[in-house]
């Protein structure tokens, strides 16, 4: 004798108020960002190996106006990398988690039954993964 095959749980209703949208132009716009972050990135080491020449020429022993202004130019555009790249890394994560979020509500209007952990925890998780 065979015991009979769990039926799966029907699916919960959509809590209230919730309806599903399209996360597509947060998608690109994700995208865009993360491409973005990659830029500065790339921004970011042309800076380094400025910095990296002017000190290697300094540690030479070469002199003269000519370094001091290239140190300078290298010191800006280190530190303007550096703000850059915290912008970029921001503005993506806030779009990103704006998606995330789009997500998960589609996912609860979709099927709540399926979803362990309560809306709060999509961007709560982020920020206490434990």
């Amino acid at each position: 004798m065979t015991s009979p095959m769990p039926v799966p749980p029907y699916p919960h209703p959509a809590p209230p108020g919730a309806w599903p949208r399209s996360p597509a132009a947060l998608a690109r716009a994700t995208a865009v960002l993360l491409g973005l972050v990659v830029a500065t990135d790339l921004f970011a080491c042309y800076a380094d190996l400025l910095e990296m020449d002017v000190t290697k020429d300094l540690v030479d022993g070469v002199v003269g106006d000519d370094v001091i202004d290239r140190a300078d130019h290298a010191d800006d555009l280190y530190g303007l990398s550096g703000i850059l790249q915290g912008v970029a890394l921001v503005a993506t994560m806030v779009v990103y988690l704006c998606w995330l979020w789009r997500v998960r509500v589609n996912a609860g209007v979709f099927d709540a039954s399926r979803q362990r952990m309560r809306l709060g925890w999509t961007i709560g998780g982020w920020f206490c993964p434990v």
